[in-house]
């Protein structure tokens, strides 16, 4: 994971999306983003066919802090191992 590359691409408007799979083996699915000067990361797990209904959505949740730093440690914490890869 490039950290740096994870930056420049938030800092620059572009958003990112990836998956997570926990030691439950749960798929989260995992989007950052920066706008307003916050870091965003905002999370969830699909488990539903629908994706209109809001009943599909589990364990959903949205942070966002100011400091890039802080972003990547709530990451990390949330999701120990994950992996964010860019083309």
């Amino acid at each position: 994971m490039n950290e740096r590359k994870i930056f420049l691409r938030l800092k620059n408007g572009k958003s990112i999306t990836t998956h997570h799979r926990d030691s439950a083996n749960i798929i989260y699915s995992v989007n950052l983003s920066y706008k307003n000067g916050l870091f965003k990361l905002h999370s969830y797990i699909f488990d539903g066919n629908d994706v209109l209904d809001e009943q599909s959505y589990k364990n959903e949740s949205e942070i966002e802090v100011p400091k890039y730093e802080d972003f990547m440690n709530l990451i990390l914490g949330k999701f120990p191992g994950i992996d964010i890869e860019l083309a």
